[in-house]
């Protein structure tokens, strides 16, 4: 029975159209594990496009080259078998002299779709395999070759295993370097977590092949772990994934749980910074007077670093306040730690110096564009001895209604806000009021 397509021509003929438009690089000399992943990758590229009601009927003709495993990752465990299809009768059992003429319409039916999926994964199957016969060396594939059958009971899968068992030898340094590049690190700046979940995915796959078997439980506990390293995620967030069930800290539940998280963060982090940049840009094209400029610089430009500081300062009061109370307190804590708070306060201090000059830069350029002489920025001090006297209005503080401090940011910006919960620091409490 010979399948017509719309065109006229035969499903072999229409199927090596399809798979001839897609490349398969020829292998000289012996086989490599490298080699032969590319090949696979190379036939999955060429079979998808064929498209057929088997297996499922999403991926093309994927079966016919991927094992169950990889099916059913690809198939997100919808379909985990990639048995072959098998020829139908050219009558349908169930038809006899009982048989209606509406069910016998659908049962000729049925039986025209399964001989169409056949006549598919058999053209599929000789036109690939031939094309891998011709892109290896005869010597690595006539073990294949039976008299007066040639290739015709091999398969696509068949011919691939024979070139990577029987041919590609793995020695101990490609497995030890397989699994070293497995267990790599995940840099949240330059790597979406859902690529690094594919990579681990990929790499995986790779290491199967040579026989280094990763299991899916090990692939989320690295993951996981990466997740944890990276410092990416807050305390809440990784307690809440913690609590969850066993079954949802599976590996497709793990990766979609902390894709979504990022997805959120990062959304967030984005508007923030388009925020901020609009902000820039106004106060750039905005060149106000010289007092404007201080009253800007004072106002405007220093909340963010007025509201660290301040954040710093109340962390600072609550650790005095803990020495103080607590006996002993100051020596609790183990060189390594004093290391990490030291390097950590030198980080701060290099960003706070930074962003001061920063803003002096910003200042001295706006009030240049304007005509006006560089304002004072020797601090208040200077100021005091050139006998101008400290004033609220000159030091720009004025008492927070909200937290009853004399400060610099606006009542709204207040940490003591509930609505400003995300935005406060590490070790930042409520003032009581």
């Amino acid at each position: 029975m010979n399948y017509t397509s719309a065109t006229g021509s035969s499903v072999h003929t229409t199927v090596n159209l399809i798979m001839s438009a897609k490349p398969l690089d020829i292998i000289v000399g012996q086989p490599t594990t490298e080699s032969m992943d590319r090949m696979t990758e190379q036939m999955a590229q060429m079979v998808a496009p064929v498209k057929t009601t088997a297996w499922g009927g999403l991926h093309g003709s994927l079966a016919l080259v991927l094992d169950d495993t990889d099916y059913a990752i690809v198939t997100r465990g919808v379909v985990t078998a990639t048995n072959r299809v098998d020829q139908p009768p050219a009558v349908h059992p169930n038809i006899d002299d009982q048989t209606t003429q509406r069910e016998l319409l659908r049962l000729q039916a049925e039986t025209k779709k399964l001989q169409t999926a056949f006549e598919l994964q058999e053209a599929v199957t000789n036109i690939g395999v031939q094309r891998i016969i011709d892109s290896v060396e005869e010597q690595y594939v006539e073990e294949l070759n039976e008299d007066y059958f040639g290739y015709a009971n091999q398969t696509i899968k068949s011919v691939l295993a024979h070139l990577r068992t029987k041919w590609c030898k793995v020695m101990t340094k490609e497995r030890t370097d397989a699994t070293d590049a497995f267990y790599h690190s995940w840099v949240p700046s330059t790597t979406h977590v859902i690529t690094f979940g594919r990579q681990l995915t990929k790499l995986q796959k790779k290491c199967r092949t040579i026989n280094v078997i990763i299991s899916d439980e090990a692939k989320t506990l690295h993951f996981v772990g990466q997740m944890y390293k990276s410092d990416y995620f807050t305390e809440d967030q990784m307690t809440q994934y913690e609590m969850r069930s066993d079954t949802d800290k599976l590996w497709t539940p793990t990766l979609d749980h902390f894709s979504l998280l990022y997805a959120n963060r990062k959304a967030y982090g984005d508007d923030r910074a388009a925020s901020s940049g609009f902000e820039s840009a106004a106060a750039m094209y905005d060149v106000p007077s010289d007092r404007t400029i201080a009253s800007t610089n004072s106002s405007g430009d220093n909340t963010s670093r007025d509201l660290y500081i301040e954040s710093l300062e109340e962390s600072l009061a609550i650790a005095r306040e803990y020495v103080a109370k607590t006996p002993g307190a100051s020596n609790t804590a183990t060189p390594t730690d004093f290391e990490r708070m030291k390097a950590e306060m030198e980080v701060q201090r290099k960003q706070f110096e930074t962003l001061m000059k920063q803003n002096s830069d910003l200042v001295a350029a706006l009030t240049a564009k304007a005509g006006t002489t560089t304002p004072n920025t020797k601090g208040p001090a200077a100021a005091s001895r050139s006998g101008r006297p400290r004033t609220r209005e000159s030091t720009g503080l004025t008492e927070c209604p909200n937290c009853k401090k004399m400060a610099r940011h606006k009542p709204e910006n207040c940490f003591n806000l509930a609505a400003n919960a995300d935005k406060r620091p590490t070790g930042w409490r409520v003032t009581e009021v």
